[in-house]
């Protein structure tokens, strides 16, 4: 099927049916007097039809999706590490929290080490030093009574949550 292209000046305007001769606009697919497929002017100065210039949009619009897909592989779960690590953080970060407020109530109340206390006790020392009631990230009722076991005085408070959530070591 041979295609020519007509028009003033150079521009490619109209294309000429290959099948009956009618000159026709550029933008159709098809004639409109006998129905044969026709290609644009550019695709005819080319020899490319137009479907082939829609299949190639398509490739690159599925590399493109798959680098993105590729990233977000690479991505997500170094999200997902950064987000744990910082959860264990804030968590470890209370423990040691409640361990001073043990501590400062002790001191405070001549409490005797073996005793163990309860929040209704540790609250006063929470709040006069501006800490508030702390609750592990992974507590999903985020309460104290739920996320800690503050245990007795000479012992470190643990994490009902987690059990990787702990003070260890000299600093804490």
């Amino acid at each position: 099927m041979s295609i020519s292209a007509a028009g003033k000046g150079g521009t490619m305007s109209q294309v000429k049916c290959s099948g009956c001769g009618k000159l026709m606009s550029a933008m159709g697919r098809f004639c409109s007097s006998c129905g044969q497929q026709i290609m644009s002017p550019q695709s005819a100065s080319s020899g490319m039809p137009v479907w082939a210039g829609c299949l190639i949009a398509i490739g690159v619009m599925m590399f493109v999706t798959a680098i993105i897909g590729l990233l977000a592989a690479i991505a997500i779960p170094s999200f997902i590490k950064a987000r744990n690590t910082a959860q264990d953080n804030v968590c470890i970060n209370n423990l040691r929290m409640i361990s001073g407020a043990k501590d400062m109530h002790a001191l405070e109340n001549s409490t005797d080490p073996e005793t163990g206390l309860s929040w209704e006790e540790l609250k006063p020392t929470l709040e006069k030093n501006g800490w508030g009631m702390p609750s592990c990230p992974g507590d999903s009722q985020h309460t104290p009574e739920t996320s800690y076991e503050i245990g007795q005085l000479g012992i470190d408070p643990t994490c009902k949550i987690n059990q990787r959530h702990r003070l260890t070591g000299v600093g804490r």
